[in-house]
């Protein structure tokens, strides 16, 4: 779940801005959108058995085209998940999770940002919570700041 929930946002925010690159003018574009549902296989986050997860979410993505090409991109996705383990045995999962991601790109320079939280309560009562915080930075092709905190019960 946190693969896919924290690429989304920087790759839908990519797509939408790279057709404006060009402009002599900034550009700038909020996009929002609501009650979207997907479905897919990934991994409990803090154990990492496999699950069939089901997400539904609202979210705003907002991005500038600057004149010189650069991109700003910033989103928020918020909602509520289900995470059905493959193995029958185990608990499954329901609860909240928000996610909020920024990008900044120029031609020398990329840096981005990530903030994601999950909650949830297993139908055995157990509980389960993720915080991650995820940073990096690249100039000139070298990577200056990397940095990630990863924060997992349950």
């Amino acid at each position: 779940m946190v693969r896919k929930l924290l690429f989304v946002g920087a790759v839908l925010g990519l797509l939408v801005g790279m057709s404006s690159v060009a402009s002599a003018q900034a550009v700038t574009e909020t996009i929002t959108f609501r009650n979207v549902t997907e479905t897919f296989q990934d991994v409990n986050p803090c154990t990492g058995d496999p699950v069939t997860l089901t997400i539904t979410y609202n979210g705003v993505f907002s991005y500038t085209v600057d004149p010189e090409g650069g991109l700003h991109v910033t989103g928020t996705v918020a909602g509520t998940f289900e995470a059905v383990p493959l193995d029958p045995t185990l608990p499954t999962y329901t609860g909240r999770f928000a996610q909020w991601f920024g990008e900044s790109s120029s031609s020398n320079s990329d840096g981005d940002w990530v903030t994601f939280n999950i909650k949830g309560t297993g139908s055995d009562g157990s509980t389960l919570s993720l915080n991650a915080v995820l940073q990096f930075h690249f100039s000139n092709g070298v990577l200056r700041v990397e940095f990630e905190m990863l924060n997992c019960q349950g």
